[in-house]
């Protein structure tokens, strides 16, 4: 890699056979904020936009010759199909990359960008003339050096996750201000993700760390060292000790979703709100894993190669049983058995099912929570601390320390315990 990779020019060029990208992108850009839309929900909601845009925008370029044409975002969703079909795009991603095309949401009302582009009757787009920022090979070369480093031996998705994050960043700088790869320009990237949550802004700010760190051994820029000291230098976000980000399923809720449950949703149900497993350990189990006789079974831990034993519930253990018997599974077969054991796709499965329960999302203490397959991991934490006590309920979740439940599992019970300290009939 050489400094090319992110070479950035800022010049827009009209030429008689095309508008360019870059010129489409910054021209919606100054429609969405004229007159207002200058607050910072739409200032969020209009880089989402853009992003979109450029994507449909590439697209056209790439598989179109550049026409636009009222069919041109039929030929988009069925190419998005197309990625989602071969697991280079989930579900979400693409209902994601749909969007802004027709509607766009702000305080004051403007056009999706398709409609804006067939009243302008733009017709034609070509690629910009700079050279591109990123290289064709650089998301290959930065995984590769991400497995290179990782202590893991087993397969994973987390420098392609890595990877998507720091495609997103660069995708953004790309159509900014922002001449280069810099602190500023990480902080001001971060700053419009604001609508994200804390967990995945800071998932987010350590892929651009380890990509500042793979560009500081693989760049001949000058500046290379002082870029990476100064992007390594940022802090973490930080939530409020007030701030409770994911709570855990009352009785009602999780008894009516097993009574809605068929017999694979029943054995997730059982994982996570009775062992309080996550959805990679879920994927990951084999029928080896599960010792009938010790009652225990075997469960990968988060970022390590070994495993550790965790005992099975009562009800937890006649059910796998049953679930191993009547599908027939073999010794070395997935429990679950999702296609490339994609998390994408157990989320996708999951989140679809608390649709239908009408549980996808839960007010609590006045706030309305979005719920999530990781809402059964929180759901046994929050029933395991009163049962078990921190201790216990820490080695059962797999924490390398008690700061790590305290600090994630255990706000939604704090805050539940002090709401019931005093009977509401002593007022």
């Amino acid at each position: 890699m050489n400094n090319s990779i992110i070479n950035k020019t800022t010049s827009l060029l009209h030429k008689s056979e095309g508008l360019t990208i870059d010129f489409l992108l910054k021209r919606y850009r100054i429609y969405l904020t004229e007159g207002g839309n200058e607050d910072k929900k739409s200032l969020n909601t209009v880089a989402k936009a853009i992003t979109q845009m450029n994507y449909f925008l590439q697209f056209i370029v790439e598989y179109r010759n550049g026409l636009l044409s009222k069919a041109s975002f039929n030929y988009y969703t069925e190419y998005l199909q197309n990625l989602v079909e071969q697991d280079k795009l989930t579900s979400s991603q693409k209902a994601m990359r749909r969007m802004y095309g027709r509607r766009i949401n702000l305080e004051i009302e403007k056009e999706g960008y398709l409609i804006w582009m067939y009243e302008h009757k733009f017709n034609r787009v070509i690629q910009n003339n700079h050279q591109p920022l990123l290289r064709n090979d650089w998301a290959k070369g930065f995984e590769d050096w991400l497995a290179l480093k990782s202590k893991l031996t087993r397969k994973t998705d987390y420098g392609r996750t890595l990877s998507n994050i720091v495609s997103l960043y660069l995708e953004w700088l790309n159509n900014s201000s922002y001449q280069s790869i810099s602190a500023l320009s990480v902080n001001q990237f971060l700053r419009e993700q604001a609508h994200l949550k804390i967990s995945t802004l800071n998932l987010y700010l350590k892929a651009i760390k380890r990509f500042a760190t793979y560009y500081e051994h693989s760049s001949n820029d000058e500046k290379r060292h002082e870029i990476v000291l100064e992007i390594n230098s940022l802090k973490k976000f930080e939530d409020s000790l007030q701030l409770v980000n994911r709570i855990g399923l009352n009785e009602q809720q999780v008894s009516k979703l097993f009574s809605e449950a068929n017999q694979k949703q029943q054995f997730i149900l059982h994982l996570g709100v009775n062992m309080g497993l996550r959805g990679s350990s879920m994927l990951h189990l084999k029928v080896k894993d599960i010792n009938l006789v010790t009652k225990k079974m075997d469960v990968w831990l988060k970022g390590k190669n070994n495993t550790m034993s965790l005992p099975i519930p009562p009800t937890t253990y006649h059910f796998v049983k049953d679930y191993i018997d009547s599908n027939e599974l073999q010794n070395d077969e997935y429990l679950l058995g999702y296609k490339g054991n994609k998390i994408s796709s157990l989320s996708k499965y999951f989140s679809d099912f608390l649709y239908k329960c009408d549980l996808k999302e839960i007010e609590k203490e006045g706030v309305l929570y979005s719920i999530s397959l990781h809402n059964l991991r929180h759901t046994f934490a929050y029933n395991a601390l009163e049962k078990f006590g921190l201790i216990t309920t820490s080695r059962l979740l797999g924490h390398a320390t008690t700061q790590i439940t305290e600090q994630h599992y255990l706000q939604d019970k704090s805050r539940d315990l002090l709401n019931s300290l005093y009977d509401e009939e002593e007022y």
